[in-house]
């Protein structure tokens, strides 16, 4: 398949001689006879291809308050042909926001069952002061293996795997230590020094 600029130009071409007509296209996607997947054992090949990211916090922990701030955020994300940079960008950093309020702050608490911290306030998440500049960039070389649209792969889930070990491990090193709880408010990362 060309690229998305050239559909676009033939879309516009086709526009051009048909004033007033609709286009309506239809497809029907087909899995290449590789993919095997049984519905009813749940086996197989569940995913055609897998993305992949690698993530890295810059952390400042302040020793007096043992308050953690992330300071600069770089996410590396393979998910094949990136069909909409923008969205695709805004979907990795929405999931790094997540990831970073998940290793920070977000603390489920929950009493007899019920959830004991079901407000925004008891239940803290990350506001844009909370956060550092999210740099994302993209690795395409694998873009034509996959089975996607144009070598496109799953994006949805992928952001948020990342953020959480990422800060955790950022403030692990800045104050050798070891912890395997979040997230890391300052009360356990108080108890934890």
């Amino acid at each position: 398949m060309g690229e998305p600029i050239a559909v676009k130009d033939h879309i516009l071409a086709w526009h051009a001689a048909h004033p007033g007509q609709r286009l309506i296209g239809r497809a029907r996607y087909v899995k290449p006879p590789a993919i095997q997947w049984d519905d009813a054992t749940y086996r197989g090949d569940a995913y055609a291809r897998y993305a992949w990211g690698t993530h890295v916090a810059e952390v400042e922990v302040d020793v007096r308050t043992y308050n953690v701030r992330v300071t600069d955020y770089v996410a590396l994300q393979e998910v094949g042909k990136v069909i909409h940079p923008t969205l695709a960008r805004g979907q990795i950093q929405g999931g790094v926001v997540q990831g970073i309020g998940w290793a920070l702050m977000e603390d489920v608490v929950s009493e007899g069952g019920p959830m004991k911290s079901n407000q925004l306030t008891n239940y803290i998440i990350p506001t844009s002061s909370d956060l550092p500049p999210i740099r994302v960039y993209f690795d395409e070389s694998t873009s034509a293996s996959g089975f996607g649209p144009l070598g496109a792969k799953g994006i949805g889930e992928l952001p948020i795997d990342g953020p959480a070990p990422a800060v955790v491990n950022a403030v692990c090193h800045a104050l050798g230590i070891s912890v395997n709880a979040i997230p890391l408010t300052p009360e356990r990362l108080m108890a934890s020094l």
